[in-house]
């Protein structure tokens, strides 16, 4: 008998091993691969959207054009930075830098990466999400060079 894995025979073939349970699988997905939940207690709307939780005495940071919209647009839930930047701002929070960069308008016109350097990480929100194919649905964006660009 010859195995798939490793067209090895015999006693080299692989051994059988127990499924995956499925509570180690996660939630159950929609078809369009994603998991809708309930939004509640301390989870508000995307992005900024926690940011009212924190009282008045935090710092906000963000993009200038974030500033503005959110100022234009006067939600409660979702207050302005009360500090801006234009194309890049680093900041350190105890003793790890976070590389904040505008690198032009993409998925939004204040869209940032945001880089945390000691841990090889760069954030950036909806350039690509999962079951999506980035140049083709592109995601609701609204600049698609600047998009692609990302």
């Amino acid at each position: 008998m010859t195995s798939p894995a490793t067209g090895a025979s015999g006693a080299d073939a692989l051994p059988d091993y127990a499924p995956v349970p499925r509570t180690a699988l996660g939630p159950a997905l929609n078809d369009q691969g994603y998991h809708v939940g309930r939004v509640e207690r301390n989870l508000h709307a995307d992005h900024t959207g926690a940011s009212s939780l924190f009282e008045g005495n935090v710092v906000r940071i963000g993009h200038q054009e974030t500033r503005r919209l959110l100022v234009r647009d006067d939600d409660p839930t979702r207050p302005p930075p009360t500090e801006t930047f234009t194309d890049h701002r680093t900041l350190d929070l105890g003793g790890e830098p976070i590389e904040l960069a505008w690198h032009g308008a993409n998925h939004a016109p204040d869209n940032i990466l945001i880089h945390l350097p000691d841990h090889d990480t760069l954030l950036l929100i909806d350039i690509v999400n999962p079951g999506w194919a980035p140049a083709s649905l592109s995601n609701l964006t609204e600049d698609i060079p600047g998009y692609l660009q990302a």
